[in-house]
Parts: C-alpha cells; sequence; structure tokens
C-alpha cells in the first residue's frame, strides 16, 4: 500500500507520499465552509468534473491542527488504524 498525506498550513499546500514530502504549492486563503458539504473536502470524488476514483481506499483520518513534517512521517510508519499520539 501507499501512505499518502496532504497538508495545508493557510500558506503552502504540501503532498506527502509514504511520509516523504514530494509537492508543495504556495496557496493562502481559508477553507470554505458551506451548508450542506457543498465546500467539503472530498477523497476519491470530484463531484464537479464527474470523476471517481475506482480503486480502494483504507485507513482514511483527518486531524485537526497545525503538524511538522516527522509527524507525516510518523503516520506512515505506524501500522496502526489508531492515530499515532503526535
Amino acid at each position: 500500500w501507499t501512505h499518502l498525506a496532504y497538508t495545508w498550513n493557510g500558506a503552502t499546500m504540501r503532498l506527502y507520499v509514504n511520509g516523504t514530502e514530494v509537492a508543495s504549492n504556495a496557496r493562502t486563503g481559508t477553507l470554505q465552509r458551506t451548508a450542506a458539504g457543498a465546500g467539503a473536502a472530498r477523497i476519491g470524488n470530484n463531484v464537479p468534473y464527474g470523476e471517481r476514483f475506482f480503486g480502494r481506499i483504507d485507513d482514511q483520518i483527518k486531524i485537526r491542527g497545525a503538524h511538522h513534517r516527522s509527524d507525516i512521517a510518523l503516520l506512515a510508519a505506524t501500522d496502526n488504524v489508531a492515530t499515532p499520539s503526535l
């Protein structure tokens, strides 16, 4: 399997693969919150464009707050569904 993590700190988006940062992009702003989940983050689904992921997604978690890249590496190395203590 491959561990993927995506982070955003209000200034930079980062993509990690198996605990290693592989891409980043400057993006400022705030998260949009709308009624009925219209602006919700989606995993494996891009509603406006009709795109779907037809594979399997396992052990998805959402963690609130800022985390260092070492936290992401720990998550990738942890072979446990429960979130390790960060």
